[in-house]
């Protein structure tokens, strides 16, 4: 008895202080949300490459990196440092968009999905951003209207523009900007 409480006060002692000491005020997570929903399954190549640069690029500079999708696949991964699980939903992560065809002139019932859609990435966004918290967000989507809610930096981007946006965000974190004090940081489209 006497061993396994030590052994358990050794394990605690050296492990549970990483839990402990984190402050979530001086984490460094970056939330990639991927819009499936709204990206064109042809889009797809643009999405898994840029997924792939885009996390090596914010885990190098020492972020954690989260990444959800709110699509049919439901990714989620909780933020680490490691590479291995983002490789893994890059092979995989699929766009599920509507074709344009079908949202150029929509019936009352794509119009419905549409609506849907938007709604269903809102409540996933939020529901992501509370249980994560976050210090930044990038969001990849091709939808036109922006996400509301979000009291963070936020950066905009389409799945061909991923790595830029990466980029970008990493830039903007290094000092205040106009623009991060707004919240919402729109990426070049």
């Amino acid at each position: 008895m006497r061993r396994s409480s030590v052994v358990a006060i050794t394990l605690v002692v050296l492990f549970g202080g990483a839990l402990r000491g984190q402050n979530r005020g001086d984490r460094n997570v970056v939330l990639l949300f991927v819009d499936d929903l709204h990206i064109d399954f042809a889009n797809t190549p643009r999405l898994r490459t840029g997924l792939r640069q885009a996390t090596e690029r914010l885990l190098a500079s020492g972020a954690s990196v989260g990444l959800v999708a709110d699509g049919v696949a439901s990714i989620l991964i909780q933020p680490t440092s490691e590479t291995a699980p983002f490789l893994d939903v890059a092979r995989r992560i699929t766009g599920a968009g509507l074709k344009l065809s079908e949202v150029g002139n929509p019936t009352p019932a794509i119009a419905a999905d549409v609506g849907r859609r938007e709604a269903e990435a809102q409540a996933v966004l939020q529901r992501t951003i509370a249980a994560m918290q976050p210090t930044a967000v990038l969001y990849v989507t091709e939808r036109d209207t922006l996400p509301s809610g979000v009291w963070m930096s936020l950066v905009l981007t389409k799945p061909a523009d991923l790595d830029a946006a990466a980029v970008r965000l990493l830039k903007l974190r290094e000092g205040p900007s106009i623009l991060q004090l707004q919240g919402i940081l729109p990426a070049a489209r």
